[in-house]
């Protein structure tokens, strides 16, 4: 397909990007939930959610890096609570760098004794969500890369969504308890967990818009190449033409190959053209239905914005 150029490095960026977006925006909220509405440590200048938020990228993407290359996902059982430890340990160094005798290692070792508990739980639930989406990522491994990328676009849209809600839950829960406590009633949420809200309805709505309008670029070139509106270009059944080594789309070898038109040459035996296959291509009747659940899950998505 013309419409997209992915090859598969770009693909896996995308699975990265997406992970670690989600996990950074959904961080700081998790960890102002678990630990109440009021302020973690006070005496720091820095706020502990959005530190949070920063090393949960950092050991998310280090996580997501990990799943890819491993034999089994089901590693995330393990290295998803690892990695939670880790992360409250990494932050609690960088907030109270100034706070212990010996420096951020103390740091480093007193919030993995001390944040363990919420760090192993958080990381599991984690680690697990990037798991399936890392499954997802792998499940596409050799098939047809522009297929695959406007399947991954749709996937990223249903993650971003799950990771909108869950910050809109978080920070109504949040709100609920500052409601319920004297010396906080009538406070605005932190500043933290309501940007992170704002922050994860913006990136969920641009990422479900994109896959929506390259669901349509793709229906619409589709069709004018099916109609002869594309004249190198033509769809021609699969069982017309030798198709071995082409790369199957997810769902597996379509009805239907792309090809392109060469001249045949002069001379006897040699008029007319020749199709040269290039890829399988979905069907008008698959296309429209993932365009179809792509307006839908921006239609969800935009709902978010009325609460």
């Amino acid at each position: 397909m013309e419409t997209l150029r992915w090859t598969p490095r770009r693909l896996e960026r995308l699975t990265v990007a997406l992970v670690v977006a989600g996990a950074a925006l959904m961080a700081g909220p998790a960890v102002a939930w678990a630990f109440g509405p009021g302020p973690l440590l006070p005496d720091v200048p820095l706020p502990a959610p959005l530190v949070v938020a920063a090393t949960t990228a950092l050991w998310a993407w280090v996580l997501c890096r990990r799943l890819l290359v491993a034999r089994s996902l089901w590693h995330f059982l393990w290295l998803g609570p690892l990695f939670g430890v880790l992360n409250a340990g990494t932050a609690l160094a960088l907030l109270s760098f100034d706070s212990f005798p010996f420096g951020p290692l103390t740091g480093l070792l007193f919030g993995m004794l001390v944040g363990s508990p919420v760090g192993a739980t958080l990381g599991l639930v984690f680690g697990g969500l990037i798991a399936r989406f890392v499954a997802y990522h792998r499940k596409l491994l050799g098939k047809e890369p522009s297929d695959a990328g406007l399947r991954l676009m749709t996937a990223g849209a249903v993650w971003l969504l799950v990771v909108a809600l869950a910050v809109h839950g978080f920070a109504r829960e949040i709100g609920w308890e500052m409601a319920q406590l004297e010396h906080l009633r009538g406070t605005p949420l932190p500043w933290e967990v309501a940007g992170a809200e704002v922050a994860s309805k913006f990136l969920a709505t641009f990422v479900v818009l994109v896959s929506l309008v390259l669901h349509l670029k793709t229906l619409r070139w589709s069709r004018s190449v099916r109609s002869g509106g594309v004249p190198l270009l033509a769809v021609k059944p699969a069982a017309e033409l030798a198709v071995a080594g082409l790369p199957p789309l997810a769902g597996g070898p379509a009805s239907e190959v792309l090809v392109r038109r060469e001249s045949a040459g002069s001379g006897p035996f040699r008029h007319g053209s020749a199709h040269a296959p290039l890829t399988y291509l979905a069907s008008d009747t698959e296309l429209r239905t993932r365009t179809a659940v792509a307006a839908t899950l921006a239609a969800a998505t935009s709902l978010l914005w009325l609460f």
